[in-house]
């Protein structure tokens, strides 16, 4: 074995240290790890930038909460007999609409008072 194939010793005049293959094959290398390094910039600024653009859930939720004037054990009175088929909260008030054997009716009450505020009775 030669020195020189050995790496230990210094090159003859006009070698190269890396023949034409390993050469492109270090440019692809390169050229991949930028692309691999532009990628991962793309993906993490698309993440920022749809961060910075959630709606603010907290103060939403701070908003949506009704301040209750009432007992938390309220109890709204409905007639004997009566199921209820569907509840609707709008803010502070709750619609419950509820069969009795005579009918269906709505009882629309005010959560902060915990009053009745009235009833519609639905049918002919």
């Amino acid at each position: 074995m030669a020195a020189n194939e050995d790496n230990d010793g210094p090159l003859p005049e006009g070698a190269e240290p890396y023949s034409r293959a390993q050469k492109a094959l270090l440019a692809v290398v390169v050229a991949v790890g930028l692309l691999i390094m532009a990628g991962v910039g793309v993906v993490v600024f698309t993440i920022v930038n749809r961060l910075g653009k959630l709606p603010d859930t907290t103060k939403e939720a701070a908003s949506a909460t009704v301040p209750l004037g009432m007992p938390a054990e309220s109890r709204l009175a409905l007639p004997a007999g009566a199921s209820i088929e569907e509840t609707v909260l709008d803010g502070n008030r709750l619609a419950v609409r509820y069969r009795t054997q005579s009918g269906t009716s709505i009882v629309l009450f005010d959560l902060t008072t915990g009053r009745t505020l009235g009833t519609v009775v639905l049918g002919p």
